[in-house]
């Protein structure tokens, strides 16, 4: 007997395969009481590789949004939800340039991405 595995695009731990034997045909045989189960792992080789994009490179200071996407590149779906640790810098400091409730995103469970977003604050200071 061949067990052949099947290829998809989830993101999945180890699944197990369990094969036994039900009965037997025969006089001549029987089934061993200790030996009529085996088990073996299919082992996922899909990998979650995650892309960060934003819908424009630049934002107004006045009500300025940017959204933000994190997704799981080549069209893969996870089994489970994949959580994303978020860092932002650069000369705008958030807080002060820029408000965001973002440092853990979490793609859910069979999607693909999420969005969050990035919201300037309109100061008087010349920047």
């Amino acid at each position: 007997m061949t067990i052949t595995g099947i290829n998809d695009l989830l993101v999945e731990t180890g699944e197990t395969v369990i094969v036994g034997i039900v009965s037997t045909t025969g006089s001549d045989s029987t089934i061993s009481p200790t030996e009529y189960l085996t088990t073996t792992t299919l082992i996922d080789d899909d990998l979650a590789q995650i892309v960060l994009t934003a819908n424009t490179g630049a934002m107004n200071e006045s009500g300025g949004v940017i959204t933000l996407r994190t997704y799981i590149s080549g069209g893969i779906i996870s089994q489970s939800g994949i959580d994303v640790s978020i860092i932002y810098s650069g000369m705008a400091i958030n807080g002060i340039d820029y408000t965001t409730g973002a440092s853990l995103v979490t793609i859910p469970a069979g999607q693909t991405g999420t969005n969050f977003t990035l919201n300037a604050i309109n100061d008087i200071l010349v920047e």
